[in-house]
């Protein structure tokens, strides 16, 4: 693998962070001020809706008047960049950025899918306006399909600039010590979605645009769920994938909900063995929720 120096990359890295802060909220900006919705499109205006509202085609964004996010100007457009010799393996004109994601694992399908395609949606919009500084993003695909992190990291490492928008659930295993397949023996750009374990979240050289530390957690919404409903609250009971990186999630949220003064009464762990398909029955005699298990009949139905 080419020797990754430290030559100047603020441009492009600054270019990548911006784009991945708009991707993290794209879900509530739209870009510009002359926004068509889903009731425009259909013809109708607010007092003539029909009964269950409109339905919208494909919103391929003809109908927002700018690029820009409000006031923030849109980070992709035409250019001359280029990226220097062994950064990266990829057509000249190109910039190769991975996505970690898991969506290959056999015991969940599907797992953070989302996160890939979102990836997908962004790099063909930032494209269609010239990519960054005019090179177009080519996405790596770094499926780690939950147990196979270590193989996904040396897909990155041998052929990404750098790693943006995506994340494992293991993400410790981004860690392996190993030449080739460690995210910072690589040396590469790592900007991720989200951070789940301790490791990942103090790791040096990542920026975390949604950081979380392992020694601060959010209180309020244990805060707010015990103060809407107490008799729920008065007693609970984790359920949480026997995984290591989840199990210092739940060791948190439990010194959070003894904090707020919340009383555990059982802990329902999920063998990673366990294939979740067909219907697996959470509820438990101790269950401080009888609504969520109102029968023997009636179970919590797994996603598929």
């Amino acid at each position: 693998m080419p020797h990754r120096s430290n030559r100047p990359r603020i441009k492009l890295v600054l270019g990548i962070l911006a784009s991945l802060m708009l991707v993290s909220s794209a879900c509530g900006a739209r870009g510009g001020e002359d926004v068509t919705d889903a009731a425009e499109i259909a013809g109708y205006d607010s007092d003539t809706l029909p009964a269950g509202g409109a339905t919208a085609p494909a919103d391929d964004g003809a109908g927002v008047s700018s690029a820009d996010f409000g006031t923030i100007e849109a980070p992709c457009h035409d250019g001359d960049d280029t990226i220097a010799a062994g950064e990266q393996q990829g057509p000249d004109g190109t910039i190769q950025i991975g996505v970690p994601n898991d969506r290959g694992a056999t015991i969940r399908p599907g797992l953070q899918k989302p996160v890939w395609d979102a990836s997908v949606a962004f790099a063909a919009w930032c494209n269609a306006q010239g990519g960054i500084g005019g090179l177009q993003i080519e996405l790596i695909d770094m499926d780690g399909k939950l147990f196979e992190v270590e193989a996904a990291m040396q897909k990155g490492c041998t052929t990404a600039f750098a790693l943006v928008g995506g994340g494992n659930v293991q993400d410790d295993m981004q860690f392996s010590g190993k030449e080739g397949s460690d995210v910072q023996k690589c040396g590469l750009i790592d900007i991720p979605a989200y951070a789940v374990s301790a490791t990942k979240s103090l790791s040096a050289g990542s920026v975390q645009p949604l950081p979380n530390p392992p020694t601060e957690v959010a209180t309020t919404w244990f805060e707010d769920f015990q103060q809407l409903y107490p008799e729920q609250a008065a007693k609970w009971a984790p359920v949480w994938g026997n995984l290591p990186s989840l199990e210092a999630v739940k060791t948190r949220q439990e010194a959070v909900a003894e904090d707020v003064g919340w009383s555990r009464s059982v802990t329902s762990t999920i063998r990673r063995s366990e294939r979740p398909t067909g219907r697996r029955s959470l509820c438990r005699s101790s269950n401080p929720v009888p609504r969520r298990c109102p029968g023997p009949a009636s179970h919590p139905t797994w996603p598929r």
